[in-house]
């Protein structure tokens, strides 16, 4: 999830190119990203993976992760990567006090893909 235009293109081209996934789906905020995993849940298909970016309009990652984790409809199996251009060490610590499966920096490569398939 990502408010970036182009970085969703790069990082969509780059999952297809590398065939990581049969489906890859973009919100471009944390609310989109709630109703999409809701909808995703009721029918059984929920994803493996969710890349967050911290900073996005109308709800950043942490406040998606609050939603998220607090949400009695969601089942918790998607694992979370936070992959972001924040350099700032409170956003690094607080990303770990919600334990995500990882936390990298942009731009996503085909070693932080294997870095991402490694940590979940």
């Amino acid at each position: 999830m990502d408010d970036d235009t182009i970085t969703n293109y790069v990082n969509k081209s780059l999952l297809e190119d590398l065939e990581v996934s049969n489906s890859i789906d973009i919100s471009y905020n944390g609310q989109d990203a709630l109703n999409y995993l809701e909808a995703q849940n009721k029918v059984g298909n929920v994803p493996d993976l969710l890349l967050l970016d911290i900073y996005m309009p109308n709800m950043n990652a942490f406040e998606f992760l609050d939603a998220y984790k607090s949400s009695s409809s969601l089942t918790k199996k998607t694992s979370v990567v936070i992959l972001t251009s924040s350099t700032v060490e409170q956003d690094h610590e607080m990303a770990k006090s919600y334990n995500v499966a990882g936390y990298l920096l942009k731009p996503l490569t085909r070693e932080k893909l294997e870095q991402i398939l490694h940590m979940i």
